[in-house]
């Protein structure tokens, strides 16, 4: 239980959970983050051409997110393209939405066709969109090891992207787990050696994780715990910046072996 606790204060030490709702300040957030999506995906120029809003009322029910689409059609300073949407997470898929059905590009996982009309299509008339789930969930413990592991955040602000376009807003956001795990068990009283035989190598951590296996291609240096350290915390600012709520991992009941020897 004392291991639980300690892991359980540690995550929301890192992830700063139980900040304060602020309605207008999240809105306001959201839109920015958006607009920083278009900007990079389309390049200032043609970002210039839309303009985001968030606004939380668009959702006819808590959770319910909503997009809204209109105007358009305009070049050399005609009416931009609206997107407007309950969170950050539904403008941006609203914008995916226009991008795939009145410009005829795509935004695929591993690459992008962007190759805008000018001016940029009309949308005849406003568009308003409800998704029937409230939350839309994405990714796997073992994904992150296969290929996630060895991203920097230049990839990982991509692919938050890419998941804020395709509308998902629950995410699996387990980076950093080991520098977590390890600043509990030295508080605990284990020692960089006891922890360092535990602690599988980078491509491994989800069978260490489920605790399949310890050890295999460890090491860890202290130098990936610090990298992945400030990389979750940019990859859950970015999440939470979009409205979407990262998932993070918890106490999965296995311990090193150094626990048994009553140290």
């Amino acid at each position: 239980m004392a291991v639980a606790a300690a892991a359980v204060l540690a995550w929301l030490l890192l992830s700063g959970a139980g900040a304060g709702a602020d309605t207008a300040g999240d809105e306001a957030r959201e839109a920015a983050a958006v607009r920083g999506l278009l900007s990079r995906l389309l390049g200032p120029r043609a970002a210039a051409g839309f303009s985001v809003a968030v606004e939380r009322s668009l959702a006819p029910a808590p959770g319910a997110d909503t997009f809204r689409l209109s105007g358009g059609g305009g070049g050399g300073g005609g009416s931009p393209v609206r997107v407007a949407g309950s969170s950050g997470v539904a403008a941006a898929a609203g914008l995916h939405r226009y991008l795939r059905d009145f410009c005829g590009c795509h935004v695929a996982w591993s690459g992008a066709q962007l190759r805008l009309p000018e001016p940029l299509p009309a949308v005849p008339e406003p568009l308003t969109v409800t998704t029937p789930n409230r939350y839309r969930f994405y990714q796997n413990v073992c994904t992150q090891s296969y290929s996630f592991v060895w991203w920097g955040w230049e990839r990982w602000e991509r692919e938050i992207d890419w998941m804020a376009l395709n509308g998902i807003n629950l995410a699996l956001a387990p980076v950093g787990q080991e520098a977590v795990w390890r600043r509990v068990y030295l508080t605990l009283g284990l020692n960089e050696t006891e922890i360092d035989d535990y602690f599988t190598g980078p491509a491994f951590l989800a069978w260490g994780r489920m605790g399949n296996l310890h050890t295999w291609g460890g090491p860890l240096p202290s130098s990936w715990h610090l990298k992945q350290s400030y990389l979750q915390y940019r990859i859950l600012d970015r999440m939470r910046s979009f409205g979407m709520k990262p998932v993070l991992p918890a106490f999965a009941g296995h311990v090193p072996k150094a626990f048994t020897s009553g140290f």
